[in-house]
């Protein structure tokens, strides 16, 4: 990517990403448009490719900029205040919903990414989505009570499987064509963390 592209305007970069961000969150890899994209972000094809050299390099600093912005708001709205796993997780997930909610293309943009499959891109979002999660769990839970755990009872894991069961809440609605219903989601995800709570903590510590 040519550095000129963050020598721009904040205002400037954001609606390059913004507009990517429509396109691919609308299409698949191969259909998406850069003629489109070019053209919803106010700049020649031309200058586009000049800033990203191809639509791979552009796909891949997109999903990189989303993260970006889920990672960020995460850290500077949800301080870590309690020492509690769960309240932390809670916090930090009614962030990143909200988030998504106010962006109206990141969340399905993130949504077709994860789901890649089979197209020339999936391979290297695979790559980076595979270790998000302990990147995510070493940023949002340092300094965590520990002690509230059971033997056997590892975090990190919990996080993993609220992770998979929240994909496979979305994945259901996907192929049930519904939209996202973000505060029923969030729901079902305070139901799962206070089951966790009640399996893996030990009693005095719930």
């Amino acid at each position: 990517m040519n550095e000129a592209f963050y020598a721009l305007e904040e205002e400037k970069q954001r609606a390059v990403f913004n507009a990517a961000m429509e396109v691919f969150s609308r299409w698949e890899y191969k259909r998406a448009s850069t003629d489109l994209i070019a053209a919803k972000a106010g700049v020649s094809k031309g200058l586009l490719f000049y800033y990203f050299h191809n639509k791979r390099a552009l796909y891949l600093e997109t999903f990189a900029y989303a993260q970006r912005l889920v990672s960020e708001f995460i850290r500077d709205a949800c301080p870590a205040q309690s020492d509690d796993f769960f309240d932390r997780l809670a916090g930090a997930s009614r962030e990143k919903m909200r988030l998504m909610d106010q962006s109206p293309f990141l969340l399905d943009f993130c949504v077709r990414a994860y789901y890649s499959s089979g197209e020339e891109i999936s391979d290297a979002l695979r790559q980076k989505i595979g270790g998000e999660l302990g990147g995510l769990y070493s940023t949002w839970f340092a300094g965590v009570d520990t002690s509230r755990f059971r033997p056997g009872a590892d975090p990190a894991h919990i996080l993993n499987m609220i992770a998979w069961m929240t994909d496979g809440y979305i994945h259901v609605r996907r192929m049930e064509g519904k939209p996202l219903d973000m505060e029923e989601m969030m729901a079902e995800v305070e139901r799962w963390m206070q089951m966790f709570r009640e399996w893996s903590y030990k009693e005095e510590k719930r």
